[in-house]
C-alpha cells in the first residue's frame, strides 16, 4: 500500500464478531456501531485513530465485552454511546488522558480507571483496556 491508501472493510452484521485489527504505522477508524462484538483487539504503532463502539449487548452478551487497545507512540479517541456502560482500565506510560463529558475516576494498581456515566456491571458492558506508550487518550460520548 502507498503512504495515501484507503482500507475500507464491510462486515455481515448478522454474525457476531471476535475482531482484530494491526493499524501500523496509519491513520485508522474502526467504528463497530452496527456489528455484533464479542471482543475488540487495536494494535496501533506510530498511528492516530478513532474507536467507535456501539452496543455492548448487540451480539447477545450479557457480561463484560473485552476491547483491548495497544498503542505506542499515538493519539486514539474511544467514543461509546451516551448511555452505554462501560470500564476503562488505562495503563498511560507518558500518554495524556483527556475524558470529555462526566466519568468516574480511580486508581487500579499503577493505571487509571473510568467508568462511563451511570455504569453498571449488572449486565453487558464494554471492558476496554488501554496500554499506552507516548501520546493521548480521549474518552468521548456520541
Amino acid at each position: 500500500m502507498t503512504p495515501t491508501s484507503v482500507l475500507e472493510v464491510a462486515l455481515d452484521r448478522s454474525v457476531a464478531w471476535d475482531i482484530v485489527v494491526r493499524a501500523g504505522v496509519s491513520d485508522y477508524e474502526v467504528d463497530v456501531r452496527e456489528l455484533g462484538v464479542t471482543s475488540l483487539a487495536l494494535e496501533s504503532g506510530v498511528s492516530s485513530g478513532v474507536v467507535t463502539l456501539g452496543r455492548p449487548d448487540a451480539a447477545g452478551a450479557r457480561r463484560a465485552v473485552p476491547v483491548e487497545v495497544d498503542t505506542g507512540v499515538s493519539a486514539v479517541v474511544v467514543r461509546v454511546p451516551h448511555g452505554e456502560s462501560a470500564r476503562v482500565t488505562i495503563d498511560e506510560g507518558l500518554s495524556m488522558i483527556d475524558p470529555q463529558g462526566e466519568w468516574a475516576r480511580g486508581r487500579a494498581g499503577a493505571g487509571r480507571t473510568y467508568e462511563s456515566d451511570g455504569f453498571s456491571d449488572r449486565g453487558a458492558y464494554w471492558d476496554i483496556q488501554i496500554d499506552s506508550g507516548v501520546g493521548s487518550i480521549t474518552l468521548e460520548y456520541y
